[in-house]
């Protein structure tokens, strides 16, 4: 019997495969060469474009830390969106603006001419890389047992009209269990390949698409891990 089932599983996930939502990667032309890397947005948001005075030299020499520029009106990012970029290491203070992504950035990622996204909008990772990167942390020492338990920076929700499978790698090959929709989940690891999309670990080796998520991650602070 259990042959049986193994059997059906395997036919039904090969059924599947049929249907996998395909993923783009965005990025215009960028000035200079593009990094190896990728960012994915964590939310809806906007872009960000340079004052025209500053094109020029506004992103060398330590004045570019002091300003970013203005979001662009009725511009529009979807949260969960996969673009190359160029990277420029900060910190970047913005001007005052009260929208969350545009304040005290660590990085600042140009995506097209005059288009910029920031650290506060994104999470920079690396290809065919699993990565921990920017999603979560170890806290206080690791002399105590408490450190050494991961800490997420970010929870993903189940977007589908039925349960949606969760695979052994961030590749539809070995499914290891279903999960609900509009379950709330926390991610331990991130993975981007140009082959298979974008990627999270919500379990122990417990891959789902971001094809399957609602764009929007919810943000888990530290107040709440101590609750």
């Amino acid at each position: 019997m259990k042959h049986k089932v193994m059997g059906s599983l395997i036919f039904i996930c090969s059924l599947l495969l049929f249907f996998i939502p395909t993923h783009t990667v965005y990025g215009a032309d960028v000035n200079g060469e593009a990094s190896s890397d990728v960012i994915f947005t964590v939310r809806d948001s906007s872009f960000l474009a340079l004052n025209p005075d500053y094109l020029e030299d506004g992103l060398s020499g330590f004045d570019r830390r002091l300003f970013i520029g203005a979001a662009i009106e009725d511009s529009f990012v979807p949260g969960l969106s996969t673009w190359k970029i160029q990277l420029y290491p900060g910190p970047w203070v913005g001007s005052g603006e009260s929208t969350p992504w545009y304040v005290l950035s660590s990085e600042l990622y140009q995506v097209g001419d005059n288009l910029y996204l920031t650290s506060k909008q994104a999470v920079r990772i690396p290809v065919n890389q699993i990565s921990k990167k920017s999603l979560g942390f170890y806290p206080g020492s690791f002399s105590t047992e408490w450190a050494a338990v991961w800490q997420s920076f970010y929870q993903a929700t189940i977007k589908n009209n039925r349960a949606v499978t969760l695979w052994k790698t961030p590749a539809y090959d070995t499914p290891v269990q279903w999960v609900a929709p509009d379950t709330t989940w926390l991610i331990n690891r991130a993975y981007f390949s140009y082959d298979t999309g974008l990627w999270f670990d919500i379990g122990a080796d417990q891959w789902v698409s971001a094809n399957y998520l609602y764009p929007n991650l919810g943000k888990v602070t530290w107040s709440s891990l101590l609750d």
